[in-house]
């Protein structure tokens, strides 16, 4: 399969060509979460954050209580400094799995947005 070429791909370190395969499956199958979840991943492997936005969150979509996703978002809006979309993920986040959101805030260093984060 597509998915299983791509797959493939990425082990071989061939990230470009991983994307054009993951692109060929959710083509084939819209709906195919792991397609799109992988092409976001290939963009974060290439640090292209920009570029895994969209992807990953059409796999969030597909996924809506797949807090890994959304802190995968998380990480490429504060790389891209999207500064409004990092606080509505933490808060999201919290909501879904605090101690992930606890992570975010710590692994991006924006300390203002702990006051999001639920009280130990």
């Amino acid at each position: 399969t597509w998915f299983n070429l791509g797959c493939l791909r990425d082990a071989l370190d061939r990230k470009r060509e991983a994307i054009d395969a993951f692109r060929h499956a959710v083509r084939l199958a819209p709906h195919f979460d792991r397609a799109w979840h992988a092409i976001g991943s290939m963009h974060l492997a290439l640090g292209e954050h920009a570029l895994a936005i969209d992807p990953l969150r059409k796999a969030r979509e597909l996924q809506p209580m797949n807090a890994q996703l959304l802190y995968l978002i998380g990480q490429c809006q504060h790389v891209c400094g999207n500064d409004h979309a990092v606080h509505d993920v933490v808060q999201e986040l919290v909501q879904l799995d605090p101690d992930r959101a606890r992570k975010l805030v710590e692994e991006t260093g924006r300390k203002g947005l702990a006051r999001l984060l639920p009280k130990d």
